[in-house]
């Protein structure tokens, strides 16, 4: 990451407080900007999309009171531009070419249709089903404490580019794919700064 660099945090709903919370705890002096507007993705150089409920997300982002459509215009840096991403939770099914509901099974319409997975919505349970887990990360040299608050599971959909960093029960729970790292549990609720770090470390 460039001393320069301008980081966005999504800040439609969610977790986005978290995520700032974390960024300056890694670097006080790191510029931080929470979007709100399509013109905002014009001023960063990296971008998080926070846990939170992904339907609400979308709603807000193509409120018409936003007068254009946020997440068309994200889709359109992701391409154009290589954005790195960091998207945890509820922001990797934003980002998934398929979407299931949990037990249910029904299919849903993805949202920005970007990530070559399938996710099972709140695979892991409700609100009161959420845990903490020890989980072997790729490259980290002790292990990361993962919390899964309504976690997605992720099925990889035929991709070779895709890199599972993480599993938990043999199911991915961190990948990283181009520019993209998708996370199903939540790295800003712990003190662990270990995959903000390598969010803020990819090249772009």
């Amino acid at each position: 990451m460039g001393k320069s660099e301008t980081i966005g945090v999504l800040g439609l709903q969610g977790d986005f407080l978290e995520h700032e919370e974390m960024l300056k705890s890694i670097d006080p002096d790191i510029n931080v900007v929470r979007v709100i507007h399509a013109e905002e993705l014009e001023h960063i150089d990296r971008l998080i999309l926070p846990g939170g409920e992904s339907t609400a997300i979308n709603r807000l982002a193509n409120h018409p009171i936003r007068q254009s459509n946020l997440f068309d215009s994200l889709k359109s840096r992701l391409i154009n531009n290589n954005l790195p991403l960091l998207a945890t939770c509820a922001g990797v099914i934003l980002l998934a070419q398929e979407i299931k509901s949990f037990p249910e099974k029904e299919s849903l319409k993805p949202f920005l249709n970007m990530l070559p997975v399938r996710v099972l919505r709140n695979h892991y349970g409700r609100q009161q089903n959420s845990f903490e887990t020890s989980l072997t990360v790729k490259g980290f040299d002790t292990n990361y404490n993962g919390v899964f608050i309504r976690a997605p599971a992720l099925e990889i959909l035929q991709n070779n580019e895709i890199e599972i960093l993480a599993s938990y029960n043999d199911d991915p729970v961190l990948i990283k794919y181009k520019n993209i790292i998708a996370s199903t549990f939540h790295p800003e609720l712990g003190p662990d700064q270990r995959i903000h770090k390598m969010f803020l470390g990819m090249n772009n």
